[in-house]
């Protein structure tokens, strides 16, 4: 659901000019279940969500949830961060949580105000429209996994960086927990990313609040994310809880069960939103904040995110949660005015402290991960690494019919394309259909091997296959699709020109099926770009804006479509004509 169009060369290149690491900051690490100081005491997160609002759109494709359309990335913004810094000291924060940002731009100045503020950052790596993973068809793949180590490798020199968010609210109901091996496995991949690169920053989800109690969505969400191999687990838990609203009590709130709920979990775990707003946000006494410092909950929880910084803008849904607002003919760049509960919140957060040491004795924890059942769908076995080298190695020698420029950068166009080619495949018995190929089944553990690929070039596949069905029938023009398809200039000649091909990629990477530590390609970006998306025979997938097929000519000087000489060849009835 969000934009991936991000360029590795340029991110990579922008590096070796950004000014060197600024130390000072003390450096926050995980023993267990706590946060620590390097003295030793524990690190209570007090943050506030700092990213402007965005104009919503809800549909099919984000599971129902209104989701921002763009993004404005605020650690780019120096006159704003250096404006805002007063704001947030006198809040007494210590974090700030950055939902989207451009690896492209500087955040040299940003980063390095808010680090000799004494600001931590915890940074979502998902981005708006097709660049997270998407609750309603999920996948992990080259075009999430490149976007996301572009954006921890821009961000590796910052000593302010406390943890790298994988993904926000990806599980909403009972349905979409088939979408968490993904998350599980994009945890797996950053992590190693980063430990490969030497970096300690925290890999952390964010999960919706949901049904309480030991077999409640809540607690088997979190124990799946934090239990069995530390390698896959994430190390900070965050849940964006708006149960408290108003003067209400720990009971009434339900933090009671909160605590309950994840006192066992071996990692640490925060609020990574809270702030109901049921009664106005500018009426917000944030007498949650007093709760969420003091024990039973510091025994769970190692502090909160309050939401938000920015006023809402007036295309979003929902409420406006913002505790400040600007000069109104300014938009976000005028003079900063505080709301009513900005103050409120500043006096919380100033008498908020939380025990300097762990509970004693400490919570016995658990590592066992829930099982699967009729409300909890997630498999144990989870997605393969993507291999951003050998889906690429497959588009440039192995595929030889490519979607255009065009169609590879048109999300909607990949969606039909695969439900059109992935049902020719089916009608004419292809050796290997999609749903072996393509399928990416979180509740089944079924991964097929180049689903691992980016939207467009799972497109290629399927292109591809059908190509390698009917190249030999020059009438069929197989290669085509309305134009939205074209031959590579030295495609293979024959089965056994594409098996040797496909043997050569994956001897020179990794197997599809392979875990591994992932690198970043080191001088150009996958070509195919995109986002994350369905798997083969369903939806596709979306790709970014700024996709590219690798080669092919754009559509318009690709040849004319002919399929209705391949139904005439062949009989209607075999063909869906697209």
């Amino acid at each position: 659901m969000r934009l991936a169009s991000l360029c590795v060369a340029a991110a990579l290149a922008a590096l070796a000019v950004l000014p060197a690491r600024v130390a000072g900051i003390d450096q926050i690490t995980r023993r267990g279940k706590y946060l620590y100081r390097p003295d030793g005491t524990r690190f209570y997160i007090k943050g506030i969500a700092y990213q402007e609002s965005a104009p919503t759109e809800s549909d099919s494709e984000t599971g129902g949830f209104p989701e921002p359309t763009s993004f404005e990335d605020p650690l780019a913004l120096p006159a704003a961060c250096t404006r805002d810094v007063p704001y947030l000291q006198q809040l007494g924060v210590n974090t700030i949580r950055v939902y989207s940002v451009d690896s492209q731009r500087d955040h040299s100045s940003c980063m390095r105000t808010f680090e000799e503020a004494g600001i931590y950052v915890i940074l979502d790596l998902g981005l708006p429209v097709n660049g997270s993973i998407n609750r309603a068809e999920p996948s992990w793949d080259t075009a999430l996994l490149e976007q996301y180590l572009s954006t921890v490798e821009a961000f590796g020199q910052y000593d302010n960086v406390l943890a790298y968010n994988v993904a926000n609210e990806v599980v909403t109901t009972d349905a979409t927990t088939a979408a968490l091996p993904f998350v599980r496995a994009a945890v797996r991949d950053v992590k190693s990313y980063l430990r490969s690169r030497g970096r300690s920053s925290l890999v952390a989800y964010s999960a919706t609040d949901g049904p309480s109690g030991p077999s409640g969505r809540r607690s088997s969400v979190a124990r799946y994310l934090s239990c069995g191999d530390e390698a896959e687990a994430v190390d900070l838990l965050g849940i964006n809880s708006y149960s408290w609203c108003g003067n209400s009590n720990a009971a009434a709130a339900g933090f009671d069960d909160l605590a309950s709920d994840f006192e066992q979990l071996p990692v640490a775990t925060y609020f990574a939103e809270f702030g109901c707003a049921t009664q106005g946000a500018d009426a917000r006494p944030w007498t949650e904040v007093a709760a969420l410092f003091s024990p039973p909950m510091t025994d769970s929880f190692s502090g909160g995110v309050a939401f938000t910084y920015f006023p809402k803008d007036p295309e979003a849904a929902g409420r406006d949660y913002g505790i400040v607002a600007f000069a109104s003919d300014a938009g976000n760049d005028g003079d900063v005015r505080q709301r009513s509960d900005f103050g409120a919140l500043a006096d919380q957060f100033r008498n908020a402290t939380g025990p300097a040491a762990p509970p004693s004795p400490e919570p016995t924890t658990s590592t066992t991960c829930p099982s699967q059942s009729d409300s909890f769908l997630a498999a144990e076995a989870l997605p393969p690494t993507p291999d951003i080298q050998l889906c690429q190695c497959m588009e440039d020698s192995a595929w030889s019919c490519l979607p255009t420029t065009r169609t590879a950068g048109d999300s909607d166009a990949i969606g039909t394309l695969f439900d059109s080619v992935c049902g020719l495949l089916d009608r004419n018995d292809a050796p290997v259909g999609c749903d072996e190929a393509l399928t990416a089944d979180g509740a089944a553990g079924v991964y097929g091997n180049w689903s691992m690929c980016a939207p467009a070039q799972r497109l290629s596949w399927a292109f591809d296959a059908y190509w390698q069905l009917f190249r030999n029938e020059p009438s069929a023009n197989a290669c085509n699709f309305d134009t939205q398809a074209t031959l590579r200039a030295d495609p293979t000649n024959n089965d056994a020109d594409a098996a040797a091909a496909t043997a050569s990629c994956i001897a020179g990477n990794q197997a599809p099926t392979a875990v591994f530590t992932p690198q970043l390609p080191s001088s150009t970006a996958s070509s195919s770009g995109g986002g994350s998306g369905g798997s083969g025979g369903g939806s596709g997938g979306n790709t970014g804006s700024g996709a590219s097929t690798g080669g092919g000519p754009d559509a318009a000087t690709a040849p004319a479509l002919s399929l209705l000489a391949v139904a005439a060849a062949f009989g209607a009835g075999a063909f869906i004509l697209l």
